[in-house]
């Protein structure tokens, strides 16, 4: 069996560059602001806006999950939790480590 490769500008087409543009404008603006961004709150902000930016009102556009992980993959985003653990400086690192083991230490003698 072969292995076919697709032809180029072969498969489904976009809904609208416009639209793809705007969305992402709008994700990149609320990720400067530190805000969160979840799949759902990009599918909503999108049912939101396609009705100003598609002038056809015949598409039947729902963002569907599978609409919105092409849409990340086409623009090379991720969507990622946020962690509470972060990086620490390494000054502080070695702070917490000197406090660490002298409040440990007298607690050890105690007990030898």
């Amino acid at each position: 069996m072969k292995n076919r490769k697709r032809l180029l500008g072969a498969g489904r087409k976009r809904i609208s560059a416009q639209l793809e543009s705007h969305l992402l404008e709008w994700i990149v603006a609320q990720r400067e602001q530190g805000l969160r961004i979840s799949t759902k709150t990009i599918q909503i902000k999108t049912k939101s806006i396609f009705p100003r930016l598609v002038s056809e009102p015949e598409i039947n556009f729902k963002a569907s999950n599978g609409w919105l992980q092409k849409f990340l993959k086409r623009n090379g985003l991720s969507l990622r939790r946020k962690t509470t653990m972060a990086q620490k400086d390494p000054d502080q690192l070695f702070q917490k480590n000197c406090l660490f083991h002298s409040v440990r230490q007298p607690s050890q003698k105690k007990y030898q």
